[in-house]
């Protein structure tokens, strides 16, 4: 649909129509409801909080936010920002305006109940002849998983993870962490994560070794033989990036478990090492506190 820049955050992201999962997982969304960019009213721009809108916060009254189409260019000055509770009013405006919008706090893996908003009027409208060229998309992709345990659904649509924040180490390039790198690479360590669940609690060490062929199956025999029955913290995740690679991730929180061979409060790291695109758990420890 359009290129959102941002110059001061050194954000280019591409615009699509709908705010669905599907879309905000591949580029800021367009609320439909909403005029479109440039047009007479409130235009609607939502993205995930740790994708393209990582470091709206960080934008001023008088900072610049640039959309291009395919035959024109608008550009909008920043008014003010705010915090506000889901179902909050949002006002339309009778001149050409956009606002802004991401979950806050902004390195939330979670739905939160608050959003972050940046509102910006219009000052200039140019044409153009072409579309500007359109950011790649990042896909990271979990390694090890047998077919008999994806089959069983792993994401957190259909298993309860107190989901929690997200922490980037290392020299992230700034393309990098506003993009939905940061995002992807969270979600598949918690589909590697979730998957680890199904199998210790399946007691099948083959399916283990297939996900996680260097960490023996000695080490989660708390989960095989006992089981979570509540989550003492939130699940937070660790990303380090050099420039634009993944190094590696890892996801902290810290459990109860019941029955088994070794009932009690753990500390549970599990970790992964990224190749390209591909990710694959390396390490998975339980720790008494």
């Amino acid at each position: 649909m359009d290129i959102i820049r941002i110059p001061k955050l050194d954000l280019t992201a591409p615009v699509l129509q709908g705010i669905q999962d599907a879309v905000l997982n591949v580029a800021v969304g367009h609320l439909p409801t909403s005029v479109n960019p440039g047009r007479p009213g409130l235009s609607v721009l939502a993205g995930h909080d740790v994708t393209w809108f990582r470091h709206i916060n960080r934008l001023k009254p008088g900072d610049v936010i640039v959309v291009q189409g395919r035959t024109h260019t608008y550009t909008f000055h920043v008014t003010h920002s705010t915090v506000v509770h889901v179902g909050a009013p949002v006002y339309n405006t009778p001149g050409p305006s956009i606002v802004l919008e991401a979950c806050y706090p902004l390195n939330a893996l979670y739905l939160t109940p608050y959003r972050y908003l940046v509102w910006a009027s219009l000052v200039k409208e140019t044409g153009q002849r072409q579309m500007p060229s359109v950011p790649a998309n990042t896909q990271y992709i979990p390694q090890g998983i047998p077919s008999a345990v994806a089959a069983q659904g792993l994401t957190l649509a259909t298993n309860d993870l107190p989901m929690g924040h997200l922490t980037i180490l290392g020299q992230p390039s700034a393309t990098w962490k506003q993009s939905n790198a940061p995002l992807n690479a969270a979600d598949a360590t918690t589909t590697l994560f979730i998957a680890a669940l199904h199998i210790a609690h399946a007691n099948n060490a083959r399916w283990w070794h297939q996900l996680a062929p260097s960490v023996p199956y000695a080490t989660i025999m708390p989960l095989v033989t006992g089981q979570i029955t509540k989550y003492l913290s939130l699940v937070n995740e660790i990303e380090n990036v050099q420039g634009t690679n993944l190094k590696d991730t890892e996801i902290r929180l810290t459990v109860e478990i019941t029955g088994g061979i070794a009932p009690g409060i753990y500390q549970v790291e599990a970790a992964t090492l990224a190749n390209s695109q591909k990710i694959t758990l390396t390490a998975f420890n339980l720790y008494s506190p």
